[in-house]
């Protein structure tokens, strides 16, 4: 599929397994990154009235979504997951078919296995698919470079959250403009 501008009504946020275990695992300037840019792109997508699906993976083992992700999804219950990609999950899968948006924007937790996974059933499902650099992370630097590579490599788009947010935004008149803006200086 084509790449096209992303549009609040044709797009969807998947927030993938953003918890405690895991992101304790992640470089302290990473979890820096993340805990600052992934409530960020959480907070702007849902200002866009732009739906949300969050995951967590098998979350007894894995520990609960981060509080700064939690506490910007309040009133979204994570779907819990063995699968490591989202769309291997029936009730994950009918929940982002269900929504009738074609574009995903992709944020989370490991890059190189979650992430990686869901991104190509995204898109050998047709989807067009966003990855934020600066919204995803592994273990290890390698590890997350690898994924993004393989993800670009397959069609997925690897962007930045200002770059998403602004094609979501569309111009300096939405009223939702300031406030998104505020999110990301």
């Amino acid at each position: 599929m084509p790449h096209s501008l992303l549009t609040s009504s044709d797009t969807l946020l998947l927030v993938i397994d953003i918890q405690q275990r895991l992101f304790d695992a992640v470089h302290p300037k990473v979890q820096k990154v993340i805990n600052t840019y992934a409530p960020a792109l959480i907070q702007g997508t849902r200002l866009l009235e732009v739906p949300v699906v969050v995951t967590e993976q098998y979350p007894k083992g894995l520990g609960p979504t981060v509080p700064a992700v939690a506490r910007v999804i309040e009133g979204i219950t994570p779907f819990e997951k063995l699968s490591f990609s989202v769309m291997q999950d029936e009730q994950i899968k009918a929940a982002i078919e269900a929504s009738g948006r074609r574009q995903i924007i992709v944020c989370g937790i490991e890059t190189h296995v979650c992430v990686y996974q869901s991104v190509m059933d995204l898109l050998k499902d047709g989807y067009d698919v966003h990855v934020p650099r600066e919204c995803v992370a592994s273990r290890a630097k390698n590890n997350w470079e690898v994924g993004l590579g393989l993800m670009e490599q397959a069609g997925a788009s690897i962007t930045s959250i200002e770059t998403v947010l602004f094609s979501l935004l569309g111009h300096a008149k939405h009223p939702a403009f300031k406030s998104v803006q505020a999110l990301i200086k």
